[in-house]
């Protein structure tokens, strides 16, 4: 068995100008457009799960993405992705 934990990845304007935001407030910057469509995440998600189970069994995954990540994840492992 393989645990996945997923984090959220975010951009801030800061990062997006160049500059560290570090442990200031900072404000999140909109996700980028014209990225895959919700299928293509998904079939994304299930060739990095079956490529997963070959080589990581019996140990836990760290997975940094965008929501698209984590709803491919929700929605292959069956849980509700809302």
């Amino acid at each position: 068995m393989i645990e996945v934990v997923f984090e959220t990845h975010s951009t801030t304007v800061d990062n997006k100008e160049g500059r560290a935001t570090g442990w200031l407030p900072g404000h999140l910057d909109h996700p980028y457009l014209g990225g895959e469509s919700w299928r293509q995440a998904i079939t994304r998600v299930d060739r990095f799960l079956a490529d997963l189970s070959l080589r990581g069994n019996g140990k836990r995954i760290l997975v940094i993405g965008r929501n698209a990540t984590r709803w491919g994840l929700d929605h292959i492992s069956g849980r509700d992705p809302a």
